[in-house]
């Protein structure tokens, strides 16, 4: 399979936004309930993870060679 490496930077680009938007929601202290504090924590560390993955991807296709 092969994977379009501006494919792939729209995807990281979306994620960066993504986490942005939760980020500030966080930062603002509009979280209601502690439930929701840790939830929205959830969701910045799954996009956090996402990125890092998408991030080796991109490393990856451009060396293939390198483990």
């Amino acid at each position: 399979m092969e994977l379009d490496t501006e494919a792939l930077a729209f995807l990281q680009s979306k994620v960066h936004t993504e986490r942005a938007v939760f980020v500030d929601f966080l930062s603002s202290g509009r979280v209601p309930t502690y439930d929701e504090y840790r939830e929205v924590s959830g969701v910045i560390r799954g996009l956090n993870i996402v990125d890092s993955i998408l991030t080796d991807l991109a490393n990856k296709l451009r060396d293939p060679d390198d483990e």
